[in-house]
């Protein structure tokens, strides 16, 4: 039977990995979360120390030392799972997302705003680890190849190296957000202050959006080489269906939510 429910994942990972990582981690976050919320500086510790792993892995490279950590077994899996957004950074912001596009009184509802703060600071460690590889080793590369290199890029590969940029902007907006979800440093912000600042959240939420499509269609359109590109092709067409679809649900949810609010408030005068 546990064979049987592996062989099952590991298809739905291949065929629609990130719906499937999302729900995955949608029931650990809702069986776990009266543990988030008690033990929530256990789960700190656990998150960030992968990333301090990412951290060694990055700075051997800088310094021209390369330690490999990808090939040493589990913890090369370990880093690889918060360099890669896709088996838990991404499932986590998409939660974090639909978490204030729910009905607040539903059971679901319930149970991830009682969390969202944590899950806040806890999502920053998986994506600030893929920001601090991709944004350093990528970025250089790809402005280059947008803005200073003569010879003109395949068409289809500037959808991928526009998505590498809007990944800048997207980077400097979530940090802002993930700084400022410490309670220590909300702390310290004028009432008001906080509310108006965490409204750049739905900014980030498109922009992971037409990031993710953004490369999909670059990798799909780009020209890289032939054979493994087109035996890729229906992987980044289901990405970018998924993603796609996640999106006008959160939008959907969102309208729903919003209209709610407006009725129970324009009940009351009644």
């Amino acid at each position: 039977m546990a064979k049987l429910i592996l062989d099952i994942l590991q298809l739905l990972m291949e065929y629609l990995p990130l719906i499937t990582s999302f729900f995955i981690t949608l029931g650990l976050v809702v069986f776990l979360s009266k543990s988030i919320k008690k033990k929530t500086y256990i789960y700190y510790i656990i998150f960030s120390t992968p990333t301090l792993i990412a951290i060694v892995q990055y700075v051997s490279q800088i310094v021209g030392h390369n330690l490999d950590i990808y090939k040493m077994g589990i913890l090369g899996d370990i880093m690889r799972i918060n360099i890669y957004m896709l088996p838990l950074g991404l499932p986590l912001l998409l939660i974090i997302m639909f978490a204030g596009a729910l009905n607040p009184k539903s059971y679901l509802g319930r149970k991830l705003l009682s969390i969202r703060k944590e899950l806040s600071i806890l999502s920053g460690f998986p994506v600030l680890t893929h920001a601090l590889f991709r944004v350093s080793f990528t970025f250089p590369n790809s402005f280059s190849k947008l803005f200073l290199v003569e010879d003109p890029l395949p068409s289809g590969r500037i959808f991928a190296e526009l998505g590498y940029q809007i990944g800048i902007f997207m980077t400097i907006i979530y940090i802002v957000l993930w700084v400022t979800s410490f309670r220590s440093v909300r702390r310290r912000l004028v009432p008001g202050q906080w509310k108006k600042i965490h409204k750049w959240s739905y900014v980030l939420y498109f922009l992971i959006f037409v990031h993710s499509i953004l490369l999909n269609l670059g990798w799909i359109f780009g020209g890289r080489t032939p054979v493994a590109a087109y035996s890729r092709i229906p992987e980044w067409i289901t990405a970018i269906v998924s993603m796609t679809l996640m999106y006008l649900l959160y939008i959907i949810l969102k309208i729903r939510k919003s209209k709610s609010a407006k009725t129970d408030r324009f009940s009351k005068y009644f």
